[in-house]
């Protein structure tokens, strides 16, 4: 789920985002060549100006991460009256009327053009009971654009619902257990994650399909923080837990953190990486 709140006042210009797309980007594949993801912002009733400023950061990370892939999805950023909004303005500020493969709708429907071309379209939620199983080119996918630093939960599925749109949650138990302050993974096989987290793991999915456990641990955000704090790493990938049983917080250890924006190139932590860790850790405390 993702969230936003209609500021009074314009948003302020984000801080210079450290992780900026390469100047030379992979070639663009031709949209009809690419699955499309709707971002839909029209859930400004329901953020604050920290949770819009916050939005507005993760969709340039998400920009950023489709950039870097080879196969780029084409994006749609659309809400009613989207292009009057402090949030547009605020993403103007960070380069958005140049970004590749993007479109913009001024709708509060943006998905409908594709429903009108026959296109499938699924609107991606937590709360659904259906796991996405499948990704092709002609997929249309729906991304709430909510941040939720306070309860919000149904606002995805509520507007599906309202629409009478599918849905389809992101299968995420095969490899994690995330516990976040709303809702457990263990219970529902899905959980609530970042938008962000959600666009990497399309991505990682197209490539590391069809086993989602696999694409988990190939997605980022997943190694980073914030998300880090709230997920237990299960087997096969429990290597990368710590004896209490949470991800070791491998940026301390090592001086460095994982580029949360990497495109194809991510390595993910292997149990070389993580014996590494502990030897430092071994050491460390010896001292």
């Amino acid at each position: 789920d993702l969230e936003t709140t209609s500021p009074s006042a314009p948003l302020e210009p984000l801080d210079p985002c450290p992780h900026e797309p390469s100047a030379t980007p992979p070639p663009a594949a031709p949209p009809s060549a690419a699955p499309t993801v709707i971002f839909d912002l029209n859930y400004s009733s329901l953020m604050s100006k920290a949770e819009e400023k916050a939005l507005c950061h993760q969709l340039k990370l998400c920009y950023a991460t489709n950039r870097k892939n080879p196969t780029p999805f084409n994006l749609v950023f659309g809400g009613a009256s989207f292009s009057s909004t402090p949030l547009y303005s605020a993403l103007s500020r960070q380069g958005f009327t140049s970004w590749q493969n993007t479109d913009t709708l001024d709708s509060a429907t943006p998905w409908a053009q594709y429903e009108r071309d026959g296109r499938s379209v699924l609107y991606l939620s937590a709360d659904s009971k259906t796991p996405l199983n499948t990704i092709t080119a002609s997929s249309v996918l729906i991304i709430g654009g909510l941040v939720d630093h306070t309860e919000k939960s149904f606002a995805s599925s509520t507007r599906a619902e309202s629409h009478s749109l599918p849905t389809a949650h992101l299968p995420l138990s095969g490899a994690v257990a995330v516990s976040t302050p709303r809702r457990s993974s263990a219970l529902s096989g899905s959980a609530d994650v970042s938008t962000l987290a959600a666009f990497q793991l399309l991505h990682s999915f197209v490539r590391h399909g069809p086993s989602w456990p696999v694409s988990v641990y190939h997605t980022a955000a997943f190694h980073s923080s914030p998300l880090r704090k709230y997920l237990r790493w299960l087997p096969p990938y429990d290597f990368l837990n710590n004896e209490a049983g949470r991800p070791y917080r491998l940026g301390s250890v090592l001086g460095r953190e994982f580029e949360i924006t990497a495109g194809a190139d991510f390595v993910p932590p292997d149990s070389r990486l993580i014996e590494e860790v502990r030897k430092i850790e071994r050491e460390t405390k010896n001292m």
